[in-house]
């Protein structure tokens, strides 16, 4: 009986097969291996995310306490601490340029507000804009309490990754205005406590002249004394 001839794999066949299983499985790989410096750049910046997010609170409140000239330009460290010591930390406090321009001011409000008269009666004139020399001895008086208590707080956390060296920069900006207490102090804790009382008592119908002194510690029955925004003296 006739035998049926059988054919097999040549070599180059056995060859370009190879050649595309071994393309695919290059390519495979590096899709892997990219995943996994995706994972963990992005496990590490959400680390230095909350390692920055506590930093720039701690500096925050360092700020408000203390005198400016006593924190310096540039500051370093390492989150050794917080159980990170591979995170690394700068810290910049800036003096920007704090000048207030009036005229700025009133014509960027009419350009969001739209508040603008083209009636011929006005001239076409903007009343925003008309108004900006009332205001302007005020912000000349302001404009120098804002120019020494205005800083801008700049923190880098770096560290080093599968993808290489990485950073991330989180800016805030203080502004310290003489007799304002720090924001999220216990005095300004109980200055909102006071504002928000007084103005239960006024929605129930006491009178103004007959507000009982309701800050923590004060006397029963003594005139009520909240600080202003600007006490005397402070603006010169």
């Amino acid at each position: 009986m006739p035998r049926r001839s059988e054919r097999g794999f040549t070599l180059m066949e056995v060859m370009i097969s190879l050649a595309i299983l071994s393309i695919a499985l290059v390519a495979i790989l590096d899709m892997h291996s990219g995943g996994l410096r995706t994972h963990d750049y992005a496990r590490k910046l959400t680390q230095a995310t909350l390692l920055a997010r506590g930093k720039m609170v701690e500096l925050e409140d360092e700020a408000y306490q203390k005198d400016f000239s006593e924190l310096g330009e540039v500051r370093t460290g390492t989150f050794e601490e917080e159980g990170a010591p591979k995170f690394k930390w700068e810290a910049q406090l800036l003096k920007p340029a704090a000048d207030i321009d009036i005229q700025k001011i009133f014509a960027l409000i009419s350009q969001v507000s739209g508040d603008h008269d083209d009636s011929p009666e006005t001239g076409g004139a903007d009343p925003m804009q008309a108004m900006g020399p009332l205001f302007q001895p005020i912000l000349a008086a302001v404009n120098p309490v804002i120019k020494e208590g205005f800083r801008e707080l700049r923190l880098t956390v770096r560290w080093s990754d599968m993808t290489g060296p990485s950073e991330l920069t989180v800016v805030t900006h203080i502004l310290k205005v003489p007799g304002m207490p720090a924001p999220g102090s216990a005095e300004e804790n109980a200055q909102l406590e006071a504002q928000q009382r007084v103005e239960a008592l006024r929605e129930a119908g006491a009178q103004p002249g007959n507000l009982p002194n309701l800050l923590p510690g004060g006397r029963p029955g003594a005139p009520l004394n909240l600080r202003p925004a600007f006490p005397p003296g402070s603006i010169p």
